[in-house]
């Protein structure tokens, strides 16, 4: 009975490992590093209300209300991380 004549397993799994190391060191040479690190440090942090004084954000113009409260008729419930929504607490938003 003959064996497999294909690439081993684990040729190919060095071959990945290779290629990733590769795509990282091109992008730290490239410049392309720098500018997706800076990226992350400009997100903004989201808010459900108003953002606070003395903070930078984006607000999507909502209330905060409780879990038991809920919205209502004429609100949206928004599902996101926000700064100023607590635990057992929801965003809504006019319709």
């Amino acid at each position: 009975m003959k064996k497999g004549q294909g690439l081993s397993l684990n040729v190919i799994i060095i071959a990945a490992i290779a290629l990733i190391v590769l795509v990282v060191l091109v992008a730290i040479f490239t410049g392309r590093m720098g500018t997706w690190t800076e990226s992350l440090r400009r997100e903004e942090t989201k808010y459900c209300g108003p953002v606070p004084a003395g903070k930078t954000g984006t607000s999507v113009g909502g209330t905060v209300k409780s879990t038991s409260a809920g919205c209502g008729d004429l609100e949206t419930q928004v599902y996101g991380i926000f700064q100023d929504v607590a635990v057992n607490r929801i965003c809504c938003v006019p319709e």
